[in-house]
């Protein structure tokens, strides 16, 4: 059994994805490429999908039990989407990509949410008999991260 968690950040609104299946973990997120500030508008730049840890931005998140199998799927079809997608706020941005990905695996989706806090309210609404924990500290997902290399 595997788990979404779909959460917001402090400071500038993101949102983003921890996905936890088959023994390993992935961060995921939709993001603008490199550019000027106007690259975010529609019709701006290309997007780009992150995958860097984002646990410490964390602010808020809902947790969704999930079988590896729909999570495995409903990563793949989502990357396949977005993968050369243009970033535009309000159309194709961080929202719609976690929005998807939660579609992508079952989740009743809200029919908008602009705001990444927003969404992760509205996804915890619409599942709340999938969800198993909502802005619970410590984190209850365990992420084997490689220890700092020693200098010499």
């Amino acid at each position: 059994m595997g788990f979404l968690t779909v959460f917001s950040e402090t400071g500038c609104p993101h949102s983003g994805c921890l996905l936890e299946y088959s023994g390993s973990f992935e961060w995921l997120s939709f993001m603008p490429r490199a550019g000027s500030f106007f690259d975010v508008f529609p019709g701006g730049n290309y997007g780009t999908i992150d995958t860097s840890d984002r646990e410490t931005a964390i602010d808020t998140y809902a947790r969704f039990r999930i079988s590896d199998d729909v999570l495995s799927k409903g990563r793949n079809t989502t990357i396949a989407d977005y993968a050369a997608a243009t970033y535009g706020l309000f159309i194709n941005d961080c929202c719609s990509f976690s929005s998807d990905l939660s579609k992508n695996c079952g989740l009743k989706i809200p029919p908008t949410a602009f705001m990444p806090s927003v969404l992760v309210e509205a996804l915890v609404m619409n599942n709340y008999s999938n969800m198993t924990h909502q802005n619970k500290k410590p984190y209850p997902w365990i992420i084997y991260k490689k220890p700092p290399k020693e200098s010499k």
